[in-house]
C-alpha cells in the first residue's frame, strides 16, 4: 500500500465552512442581518424568529445558528447594522466646529433609528456593541475632545448624549410612521 496518507486534521481545527456537509451554500452574515432588519422593519421584533428568518432566506435555522447562537446575538448585530448607517467619516467632520459636529453625529444616529423604528425598540434590552457602535462612540468622543473637553469629560458627555438619543429612539419605536 504505497498511497499517500492524508492526515486527518484535529477536531475543531477546520473553519466552519470546511466542516459543512455538502448542500446549500453558506449565507453571508451581512445578508442574514439585512434580512432580519427587513423583517423587524415590516413586522416588529415579534415577527423575527430564527424560523421566520430562515424561511425569508430560503434556508434552515441550523444555517442561522452557525452565525448567531441566540436571537439576542442576532438582535445585537441588527442594532450594529443600523448604526452602520451613521456617517462617521472623519473627512465629513473636518471643517465643522465641535457643536455642529456633535449635532451631526447625534442627528445621524437618531435618523438611523427613525428609519428603523422597530429596531430602535431593541435598544431597551440590548446595549449597542460591535464595530459600528464603536465607530459612532469614537467619532462622538473625537468631536467632543476636539471641542476642548478632557477625555474623561468627553466620555461622560458622550455617554449622556448617546443615552438621550437612544431614549428618544426607543420612544419612536412605539409610534406609527408619519
Amino acid at each position: 500500500n504505497n498511497r499517500p496518507v492524508t492526515p486527518t486534521p484535529p477536531v475543531g481545527s477546520l473553519a466552519p465552512a470546511e466542516r459543512r456537509k455538502p448542500g446549500r451554500p453558506p449565507i453571508p452574515v451581512g445578508r442574514i442581518v439585512d434580512a432580519a432588519l427587513q423583517i423587524i422593519d415590516e413586522g416588529g421584533m415579534d415577527a423575527l424568529s430564527m424560523r421566520s428568518l430562515a424561511k425569508h432566506l430560503n434556508s434552515s435555522t441550523a444555517t442561522l445558528y452557525r452565525h448567531f447562537p441566540t436571537r439576542e446575538a442576532l438582535a445585537r448585530s441588527v442594532i450594529d447594522r443600523v448604526l452602520g448607517e451613521v456617517d462617521v467619516d472623519p473627512d465629513n467632520y473636518r471643517f465643522l466646529e465641535w457643536r455642529p459636529a456633535c449635532e451631526k453625529i447625534a442627528a445621524g444616529t437618531f435618523e438611523a433609528f427613525r428609519r428603523h423604528r422597530q429596531a430602535a425598540l431593541l435598544l431597551a434590552d440590548h446595549s449597542p456593541v460591535g464595530p459600528n457602535a464603536a465607530a459612532v462612540r469614537e467619532r462622538t468622543l473625537a468631536v467632543l475632545m476636539d471641542g476642548g473637553l478632557s477625555a474623561a469629560v468627553a466620555a461622560r458627555s458622550g455617554a449622556m448624549i448617546g443615552h438621550l438619543i437612544l431614549g428618544f429612539a426607543i420612544q419612536l419605536g412605539g409610534e406609527p410612521r408619519a
